[in-house]
């Protein structure tokens, strides 16, 4: 098992950086309500987390991707833009 996991982690690219992003599912602007009001509670990302672990089972860091969840977070278009400039 130790060999397969070096031989995975040796064809990881170097420089290799992944950026997984969720999407709100509210409509663009403002939001309408609070997060927790509503019929139905927000539920962790976890489509994008599976991937996330994935990577990991397969040789890849943490510092190969990152997750920015928009969708929990929901940032103004000032903040995206400045998370993608830097």
């Amino acid at each position: 098992m130790e060999n397969l996991v070096a031989e995975i982690k040796r064809k990881v690219p170097n420089g290799l950086r992944v950026n997984l992003c969720s999407i709100p599912p509210e409509n663009i602007g403002p939001l309408t309500r609070k997060r927790t009001e509503g019929p139905y509670p927000m539920v962790p990302n976890t489509a994008v987390l599976s991937i996330c672990k994935h990577m990991e089972r397969n040789g890849y860091s943490k510092d190969h991707y990152d997750f920015y969840d928009l969708e929990m977070i929901y940032p103004t278009d000032e903040e995206i833009k400045a998370y993608y400039k830097s």
